[in-house]
């Protein structure tokens, strides 16, 4: 009889193997639409400055054409895995990294779907309940775009922070003191970080106030369940907000 541990493991193999077989032909895809564009003005804001650089400009396909975006955390991911081949052959060689930047996108989804059967665990005691929902989300026709199209990846990260930020506020309302702090303050992170990679990350606190009646059976005051958090969403949007009026 297999053990419970035996059961999660293969169950998550099971959901990294539905989440990434839909997706492997994409690896055999090219460069389409905004990609060349966009990994052309990354790679030209990035090649004297660095990272340092991208977090001073905004987000855009042209430099004449502003988009009024702020997605830093996206244009670094797509500059970490080209710069070598900017660096060799310039904007030219930007489409022998076209596997590269696939296979990165399909993780990023398998890495959604896993994070979405923890959560989904941790708000139910069913045990397979979670892992249809994560399933369903894994093949969801609305993730095809994100996952195929690279210059979509803003979407893709900014799920995975925003879900990793939820599963660190699950952890925060169930814990006390330091815990509690360290929770607090990884979920902020990640927060930021989501943030950073599309500005609707912003919006999870709102979820999140709605979701506390079903995490918190007990109730032991409005305020002291939600103000840690509201405060560190405060304190996330300023820093966004000041990044992105800074930037030119």
């Amino acid at each position: 009889m297999k053990s419970r541990g035996d059961i999660s493991v293969a169950a998550a193999l099971a959901l990294v193997a539905l989440s990434a077989l839909p997706f492997f032909p994409t690896l055999h895809f090219g460069l389409v639409w905004d990609d060349s564009l966009l990994l052309t003005q990354v790679g030209t804001v990035a090649q004297s400055g660095g990272v340092p650089a991208l977090f001073t400009t905004d987000f855009r396909l042209m430099a004449d054409r502003p988009l009024g975006y702020y997605r830093p955390v996206t244009t670094t991911s797509l500059w970490v895995q080209v710069r070598d081949a900017w660096k060799t052959g310039g904007a030219g060689a930007m489409a022998g990294r076209a596997r590269a930047l696939h296979t990165f996108n399909v993780i990023l989804h398998v890495i959604c779907a896993l994070l979405v059967w923890r959560i989904a665990r941790r708000l139910t005691r069913h045990a397979v309940a979670p892992w249809m929902a994560a399933a369903l989300f894994a093949v969801h026709p609305a993730h095809v775009e994100p996952v195929a199209f690279i210059s979509a990846r803003t979407d893709l990260l900014a799920a995975a922070f925003v879900l990793a930020s939820v599963w660190c506020w699950l952890h925060m309302m169930h814990t006390r003191d330091r815990a509690r702090t360290t929770w607090l303050l990884l979920g902020a992170f990640f927060l930021l970080a989501g943030a950073l990679a599309k500005e609707q990350a912003l919006l999870l606190p709102v979820v999140l106030i709605a979701w506390t009646p079903l995490v918190k059976k007990k109730h032991r005051g409005w305020w002291r369940q939600n103000g840690g958090w509201l405060v560190a969403w405060l304190a996330v949007a300023v820093v966004a907000v000041g990044l992105r009026i800074a930037a030119h």
